[in-house]
């Protein structure tokens, strides 16, 4: 009997339990699955907005775990990343060059003009804030943190490893995904070859690079024939006051030029100055020498790019590619300001210096009379 009266509480406090359980019970295995749909590249790929991005400590959480999956199988791995930046000028065959590089591996992330959105200037000034934005971004390019950079696209362009790997993701939009830093960084970090194009910036704000020690970085330094680049640069309407003013095209020169010299010597294996007419007038041996100083034998691909030494476009006849210019530019208004402001600067590139129209436009009479002697 009076295990009968002690059944009945125990009947209902158990009835209680279920009533509660049933209420706050846990989701299924198949709810749980059901509750977020989203998958990891469907998260990557979402466009997020600032506030989102910044608001969300979860979604900062995900986003230092990823950097450091990357990182760590990077490391793991035990590969090097070799860093190139391809410092140069408008209109001194980087867009040619740059192209060649990209050819050295197939796993090259290409940022190309990174600093574009400066517009077209120069900028030496060290204590100018500008300039040192530029250079932050710059390392951090280096370095594959363009978390850091949310804003700018500039790794889309000629990013051919980048557009690869974001179409092989099904799961999403590949436009959407080459857009959101935090998959492009790792994209970055998983590249054999990091190569960035710098214009805007004067040639010594390479030394911060070469001496940072979070940074292994090679700087090939792009020079052209002055009066070439000032014969191309007058041609383009985005190119005007500053960008094809010739006193200011031979002070930057000359200022470059004396930081080229010292770099060379003081980082000779990290450092190496290319000149364009070179490359243009025998371009095999110009990209030996390249390939040599990165380390790397020429590929295929790279020797297909190489200009032939005539061109036959111009209406003038077989011409160099690197002598198209000596057809086409003014003698008094190009040539000769060009030849009395940059007078040592085509000294020391071992260029020759015309005395007359007639002098310039007789081909047999060649540009390099030496390599340069920086």
């Amino acid at each position: 009997m009076r295990v009968r009266h002690l059944r009945a509480p125990l009947f209902a406090a158990l009835f209680l339990l279920l009533l509660v359980l049933g209420r706050h019970r846990l989701p299924t295995a198949r709810e749980s699955h059901a509750s977020d749909t989203r998958d990891p590249g469907e998260y990557l790929g979402r466009e997020e907005s600032d506030n989102e991005r910044e608001g969300s400590e979860e979604g900062k959480g995900e986003e230092a775990e990823r950097r450091g999956e990357d990182r760590r199988r990077m490391e793991g791995s035990g590969k090097r990343q070799k860093q190139v930046v391809l410092w140069t000028g408008w209109r001194s065959g980087s867009s040619f060059l740059g192209k060649v590089l990209t050819r050295a591996l197939d796993a090259t992330f290409y940022s190309y003009e990174p600093l574009h959105m400066y517009g077209v200037k120069v900028m030496h000034d060290d204590d100018d804030a500008i300039t040192r934005k530029a250079q932050t971004l710059l390392k951090d390019l280096i370095l594959c943190r363009l978390e850091r950079h949310p804003k700018h696209g500039y790794y889309l362009h000629q990013n051919e490893f980048l557009f690869d790997s974001c179409r092989r993701e099904k799961s999403v939009r590949s436009a959407s995904l080459c857009r959101n830093t935090s998959y492009v960084s790792g994209v970055c970090r998983s590249a054999d070859m990091n190569v960035i194009k710098v214009l805007r910036l004067s040639l010594k704000f390479a030394r911060p690079l070469l001496r940072d020690d979070d940074l292994d970085v090679q700087v090939i330094y792009l020079v052209r024939d002055p009066r070439a680049v000032l014969s191309s640069r007058s041609t383009k309407p985005w190119c005007q006051m500053s960008c094809r003013d010739p006193e200011t095209i031979c002070s930057l020169l000359e200022e470059d030029l004396k930081q080229a010299s010292l770099l060379s010597k003081e980082y000779p294996t990290r450092f190496k100055m290319v000149l364009y007419d070179e490359v243009c007038d025998d371009g095999s041996t110009a990209l030996l020498d390249v390939m040599a100083f990165l380390g790397l034998p020429v590929t295929e691909k790279q020797e297909r790019l190489l200009p032939s030494r005539r061109d036959l476009s111009e209406a003038e006849g077989n011409v160099s590619r690197a002598e198209v210019w000596r057809v086409k530019a003014s003698f008094g208004q190009i040539v000769q300001p060009i030849q009395r402001l940059c007078h040592s600067s085509l000294e020391r590139l071992g260029l020759r210096v015309f005395a007359s129209k007639e002098e310039l436009r007789d081909l047999s009479r060649p540009v390099l009379l030496r390599p340069p002697g920086i």
